[in-house]
């Protein structure tokens, strides 16, 4: 995006961990959002509707995929199975497949054999859970949402 009423200036984050501010000076200059979006005609006017993130969206397979589409559908999904108590998805680096799909799931070992079957019937083939790795808890914050960090955090560390 861009405009005068937009910033004066950014902070970037330089190689050896110190900030810098740069101002733009009335210079024409574009803030990279990371957001997504759709341009969509309202009357005589045009609207941007923010649709998701571009770091939400992997490849795998060559095939665009939303995680953020997919958590959707397996939090809604997980609502049905009172053994599971929650559960989120990742997306880890995968040698052949570029991307890969992992499910943290809040549950009792052996607990998850028939949420799983019905995920997979209804994901695309390259949507498919990889690997299932079960945890006492998912971390959220106190409004609820994934501490996305840490819970790659208890993936890394096994």
């Amino acid at each position: 995006i861009s405009g005068e009423p937009l910033c004066r200036g950014y902070v970037e984050k330089l190689a050896d961990g110190e900030l810098e501010y740069t101002e733009i000076n009335g210079k024409q200059q574009w803030f990279a959002t990371g957001d997504r979006v759709e341009l969509k005609k309202h009357g005589e006017k045009l609207r941007l509707k923010v649709i998701g993130r571009m770091d939400d969206v992997i490849k795998i397979l060559g095939e665009q995929v939303s995680m953020d589409k997919l958590n959707q559908c397996f939090q809604q999904l997980l609502g049905g199975y009172a053994e599971v108590r929650d559960g989120f998805l990742l997306a880890v680096p995968d040698e052949r497949s570029g991307q890969r799909i992992v499910a943290m799931v809040a549950a009792e070992e052996g607990s998850v054999g028939a949420m799983l079957d019905a995920y997979q019937a209804q994901a695309n083939p390259y949507e498919r859970i990889a690997e299932v790795r079960i945890v006492s808890g998912i971390p959220r914050s106190a409004l609820g949402k994934v501490k996305r960090r840490e819970l790659r955090a208890l993936y890394e560390n096994g």
